[in-house]
């Protein structure tokens, strides 16, 4: 059984209304029953009609499953039980015995987990493979033909852009961006298409340094990723693999697994989970940050789903996952999948390595830059960061007086300012060029999520 905080919980809801109202059902008064064992938590809840809800949570596994109408995941009344239980779990009823509802779904879930198991053990023929990859082959053939051309349409687009200069470019109309993004989408460019979104989202309404600055970086990113593919044969095998992926030919996880031989068991800390919407496609995204003691790699799981429907994968902040992890090809691998996943604790085994400075930072993200030009976020571990507030901005200063504006919102940043009482701290952050955010702190052996 995987006992969790209140903390770690919490950091499972989806939003914030789900979790007041979360808290407000951690209470053993409001709740008809409440059981566990070393598998499962269920009880059942009076709800808004005549039948009361039953609600259950896999302890080891984590997911949720509640009767209750709500679209979100967890629901209100799967938050107030895990609350109720991390809070002083003795106030819950011990029983091995399980109520049909309770079994029948836990037995599910240890049988999916089994069959899946089982289909990725079994050998597919020499005559079935052959022929998924000619399919395959053929399919992949078609789609670059069309890609291919989009580029060659993007690249004169481009071009005519830079001829007529930039100043004129704040003057387009909507038409102007929608006109070839539609056109890259249908070209199977998805990737290009959202850098030609990006580039229609500048705000030109700021100072003329600004958007300028900001037209030219995304621009020459563009540009950059053109060329490359233009040449790509030229090019290391993973970084073919990294432009292939940017402008839109992507690889399924069963492709990634079932092509990628090398794999990484570890003791991987869960650092920091973060949600994201991707509107104009309705969906939800997720970032989790991973850290290998082990092998000492950064990981990232990237997970979509339909607005208010379920994120597979959803790990707890602050635990520890033993898991075996597949990266997907590139230059500079960090985006990966969970390949068979096991037990997981709260117990954190060491401290990883830590920068010493934001110099070393520095360095650190220019050897990114250099494998992999397009990468947008990197992770670290920096040592002995201040606090500090200067001319109304917070920023985290190194021991050499160094310093970097900070990215959190005012609430985290009085969090933040609570846990370390004016001390120096090591951090674990989430950067791009112009940003710096912190998504967790060590104090005293200690990880804490923010």
């Amino acid at each position: 059984m995987n006992q969790l905080s209140e903390e770690q919980v919490e950091a499972l809801s989806p939003d914030t209304p789900s979790l007041k109202a979360g808290r407000d059902l951690a209470n053993a008064k409001k709740w008809v029953n409440l059981f566990y064992n070393d598998r499962v938590l269920w009880g059942e809840i009076q709800g808004s009609g005549r039948d009361t809800y039953k609600t259950q949570i896999d302890l080891n596994n984590t997911a949720f499953k509640c009767t209750c109408p709500s679209r979100k995941f967890p629901c209100k009344h799967g938050l107030g039980a895990y609350l109720l239980f991390a809070k002083d779990s003795s106030i819950v009823t011990k029983s091995e015995e399980e109520p049909a509802w309770v079994k029948d779904w836990m037995d599910k879930r240890v049988q999916k987990e089994e069959k899946k198991a089982t289909a990725e053990a079994e050998p597919i023929s020499p005559e079935k493979a052959a022929k998924q990859n000619k399919a395959k082959e053929k399919t992949q053939n078609e789609r670059l033909d069309k890609i291919q051309a989009g580029i060659a349409e993007l690249d004169l687009w481009l071009k005519d852009m830079l001829r007529a200069g930039f100043l004129a470019v704040p003057e387009k109309d909507y038409q102007y961006w929608t006109r070839t993004s539609t056109r890259l989408i249908d070209a199977q460019a998805k990737g290009l298409s959202a850098m030609v979104k990006e580039i229609s989202q500048i705000n030109f309404f700021q100072a003329p340094v600004q958007w300028q600055t900001e037209l030219i970086e995304k621009t020459s990113h563009l540009y950059l990723l053109l060329e490359a593919f233009k040449n790509i044969e030229a090019l290391p095998d993973l970084l073919q693999e990294d432009i292939k992926g940017l402008i839109g030919i992507s690889k399924t996880q069963k492709e990634v697994l079932d092509s990628t031989p090398e794999s990484f068991k570890d003791s991987w800390l869960v650092l920091a989970k973060q949600r994201f919407n991707v509107e104009e496609d309705n969906l939800v995204g997720q970032r989790q940050w991973l850290y290998g003691f082990k092998t000492k790699k950064m990981a990232l799981l990237l997970d979509f789903a339909f607005a208010n429907a379920p994120i597979k994968n959803s790990l707890v902040p602050s635990t520890v996952l033993n898991a075996e992890l597949v990266f997907y090809p590139s230059n500079y691998p960090l985006r990966a999948i969970i390949k068979s996943q096991g037990s997981s604790s709260t117990d954190i085994p060491a401290i990883p390595h830590m920068l010493q400075s934001w110099q070393e930072w520095q360095e650190s993200y220019t050897d990114a830059l250099i494998k992999m030009p397009w990468i947008d976020i990197v992770p670290a571990h920096i040592a002995n960061l201040s606090l500090i507030q200067y001319q109304g901005q917070w920023l985290l200063m190194d021991s050499k007086g160094h310093s970097k504006t900070l990215y959190l919102s005012e609430e985290k940043v009085y969090e933040l300012l609570a846990l370390l009482g004016g001390k120096k701290a090591d951090f674990s952050i989430v950067s791009t060029l112009k940003s710096i955010e912190p998504v967790g702190v060590w104090l005293e052996g200690k990880y804490i999520f923010l």
